[in-house]
């Protein structure tokens, strides 16, 4: 009996130890479980993650090779400007010139601010009226409003050897172009073909002409106009350091164009340039609304008269004395053209050549005399 009992409890006992071993391992495999999740490499075990998978396959995929930069393009120099603004494809190409109307109804002007040319002149009644060159003419999207040509702007056009666009123009002009074998595209002839009226601007029919790169590309080639020249020359003589300055400040300058237009450039000295006004405000761009400025202002004194039709003017282009406007200075100039494929020439006051710093141009010619221009 005293046996059976201690067989008992002999068995009891087992199963007690058989519980706490089969606990032991239990415990075990949920410690080796645990250091698995927290631990997974080197255990061939599949690691667990409560995150989302896109997540996990985004961090393995290869990342896509860097993007090689591209060079800058390798710019000229502007024969117009003497700046190295210039795209090599146009090098060697010849100028082309619009005529720009000057009316204050057809303001803003488009693509004055991409001209690297300006001259204003004065024309019938008291009005101006511009011609406006540019080296690369697909710089703008859109050129204008443009007007008629006339005679003194067509010498001009020659002796820059430039391609003048514009829309009609009086007998005189017509005559000049014949003349003096100036390619032209003329609006009044090829209307609609290469050239935009814009009637939404609500203007006057006169106001509303305009052209834009591609018609201009294509009308060029209906007229056979060649723009290739090799080795085109400057219109200026620049100085490259761009520290030509005169004896006169000239912060604000106020130039009688004509008798009702008065033209006004003022200094802005953190750009080193000047702000175009007109009409009593300043120019902007019809392309952008961005203010115009020049490098560069020159304002010619010459005899202005009326043609033998008595209505038309005709502005002197042989000689004359001036201001060369730039850096916030002015100083005193001789300038003179004579014949119509002759290019304008500068001197200063001790007769050497004007030396002209380099950027955009703006060449005012006027019947006004030199006190009436005014400087601040």
């Amino acid at each position: 009996m005293a046996q059976r009992k201690k067989r008992k409890r002999k068995v009891a006992k087992g199963r007690v130890v058989a519980a706490i071993v089969l606990a032991l391992v239990g415990i075990l495999l949920i410690l080796l479980g645990t250091w698995a999740l927290l631990r997974p490499e080197g255990t061939g075990l599949i690691p667990f993650s409560w995150e989302d998978t896109t997540s996990q396959t985004s961090q393995t995929e290869v990342a896509p090779p860097e993007q090689e930069v591209q060079p800058q393009p390798v710019l000229a120099v502007n024969p117009l400007t003497g700046t190295q603004t210039l795209a090599q494809e146009m090098v060697n190409t010849r100028p082309v010139a619009f005529m720009i109307n000057n009316a204050r109804a057809a303001l803003p002007h488009n693509g004055i601010a991409n001209f690297d040319v300006v001259y204003e002149l004065p024309v019938e009644g008291a009005s101006t009226r511009l011609m406006a060159l540019t080296a690369d003419y697909r710089q703008a999207p859109r050129y204008g409003s443009l007007r008629s040509a006339r005679h003194d702007f067509v010498e001009l056009a020659a002796a820059a050897d430039a391609v003048l666009v514009h829309w009609g123009g009086s007998d005189f002009a017509y005559n000049a172009i014949s003349r003096y074998g100036v390619n032209h595209l003329d609006g009044m002839t090829y209307g609609e073909r290469y050239f935009i009226t814009d009637r939404s601007l609500g203007r006057a029919l006169e106001h509303t002409r305009f052209i834009e790169p591609d018609g201009l590309s294509q009308g060029l080639a209906a007229v056979s106009a060649n723009l290739t020249q090799e080795g085109y020359p400057s219109l200026f003589a620049f100085n490259q350091a761009g520290n030509t300055t005169g004896d006169i400040t000239a912060n604000q300058v106020t130039v009688p164009a004509t008798g009702e237009i008065t033209a006004t450039f003022t200094y802005d000295p953190d750009k080193g340039q000047y702000a175009k006004g007109e009409f009593g405000s300043t120019e902007t761009d019809g392309n952008t609304g961005e203010t115009v400025y020049v490098d560069n202002a020159f304002v010619l004194y010459t005899s202005v008269s009326l043609m033998e039709d008595g209505v038309h003017k005709d502005v002197g282009l042989s000689s004359g004395s001036g201001y060369y406007i730039s850096k916030g200075t002015a100083q005193s100039i001789s300038w003179s053209k004579g014949n119509a494929g002759d290019r304008l020439t500068f001197t200063d006051a001790s007769g050497r050549e004007l030396l002209v710093n380099p950027g955009k141009s703006w060449i005012i010619f006027t019947g006004s005399s030199p006190s009436r221009t005014q400087f601040s």
